[in-house]
This record gives structure tokens, C-alpha cells and sequence, in this order.
């Protein structure tokens, strides 16, 4: 992990499926860092998918794209101002619908803390870490537990003398009161790394004011 955390550059994708109720929100996203001049191009891909009372389903489709560097925020979606470039300073940008932000900082493996992993190693040298989680969940500012967060986590690491956290999956469920509330599927793959990275402002940006 340590190899992975301290890199100079890298470019990832990843998939996350999250439903909770009727909705559905499918995110794929794929970006780039340049940690040695703090800058990040994240393209997010969103399918939201509600199932109506009438027993129908609604689905909006959209894009948002995001570049943080120089201490400025530059993002466009199409469901904003015709798709048009638009920027605001500071780094960090936030999406109402999918009620996700995204802050500019160098992409970290996470420490699966509590986690006993099994370990397996493929014929190409690679190994593989594999182990589940249940872990409580807490109202907020008490130690009173209201629920779990329950699911496996799965670690790849590349093989050669330098080895690299290159895929994560994990598979979790958010039980509240004895109720499966949200269900979360999540898939990432990071490299390559340390490759020269161009990003730079787009052209034609209109200013903004933060999302």
C-alpha cells in the first residue's frame, strides 16, 4: 500500500452501484493525478434510476466533468448551462442530485481496518487479499449502535519488485433496525502510475459560483 499511496502520478476507474429504496444510482468514473503539481481530472458518468409508485421507472442519464489545479475548481455537466465549462475558486466540487462531492487529495488505498484477509497468489506472481467485515454503525455524537454495515472486501497487488495495490473490490449492505437499508457494490482499478500526466485548464470557461 505504501507503494501505492506515495506515487507521483496515476489514473483510475471505478464502479460503484448504490441502491437504497426505489432509487438506483450507477457511478463510473474514471481520473488522474499529479500529485507533484496538485492536479486531478475526474470524469463521472451517472445513471439514476427511480422506480415510481405507478410501478414505471424514471432514468436520468448525465455527465460531469471536473479539473482541480491552482487552487480552482473547473467542471461541466450536462445538466448544467448547456454543458458549459464553469469555475470557481478553490478545489472541490459537490453534485446535488447523487449527493456526491468530489475535494482534490491524493487517492489513497483504505486500511480495511478489522478485516482478517486470507492471501492468494496467482501464477503471474500477483497476490490476492480476501476477507469480510461487519462493522456497527452509531448514532450520531453517542455510542448508542443503530444498525451494521456488513459485506467482503477483495485487494489485488501487482506482481515485479515494485508492488502496487492495482483493484479493489467491495460488496457491503447498511442494515438499520434489523432492515437492509442500502445495498453498495464497488470496484476500482488504479494504474498505470508514475506516467507523465497533462492537465490543464479547458478553454472558454465561465465563472462561477461553488455548486
Amino acid at each position: 500500500m505504501h507503494n501505492t499511496n506515495t506515487v507521483r502520478t496515476i489514473v483510475y476507474q471505478d464502479t460503484t452501484v448504490q441502491t437504497a429504496g426505489p432509487i438506483t444510482v450507477h457511478q463510473i468514473a474514471s481520473g488522474q493525478e499529479d500529485e507533484v503539481r496538485n492536479r486531478e481530472r475526474d470524469r463521472e458518468v451517472f445513471t439514476v434510476r427511480t422506480r415510481l409508485s405507478s410501478g414505471k421507472v424514471r432514468t436520468i442519464h448525465y455527465t460531469i466533468d471536473i479539473i482541480f489545479m491552482n487552487g480552482r475548481t473547473y467542471y461541466r455537466s450536462t445538466l448544467l448551462k448547456k454543458d458549459q465549462w464553469q469555475t470557481h475558486s478553490g478545489m472541490s466540487f459537490c453534485d446535488r442530485l447523487s449527493e456526491t462531492c468530489w475535494y482534490r487529495g491524493r487517492t489513497t488505498v483504505p486500511a480495511f481496518s478489522g478485516i482478517t484477509f486470507t492471501e492468494q497468489t496467482s501464477s503471474d506472481g500477483s497476490v490476492i487479499f480476501h476477507g469480510g467485515f461487519k462493522q456497527p454503525i452509531y448514532r450520531p455524537h453517542t455510542k448508542v449502535k443503530q444498525g451494521t454495515t456488513a459485506g467482503t472486501a477483495s485487494i489485488l497487488i501487482s506482481p515485479g519488485p515494485t508492488r502496487y495495490v492495482t483493484r479493489i473490490q467491495e460488496q457491503a449492505v447498511v442494515t438499520i433496525k434489523g432492515r437492509p437499508i442500502t445495498h453498495e457494490t464497488f470496484d476500482q482499478r488504479y494504474g498505470p502510475f508514475n506516467q507523465p500526466l497533462t492537465i490543464v485548464p479547458p478553454a472558454g470557461v465561465l465563472h462561477g459560483t461553488p455548486s
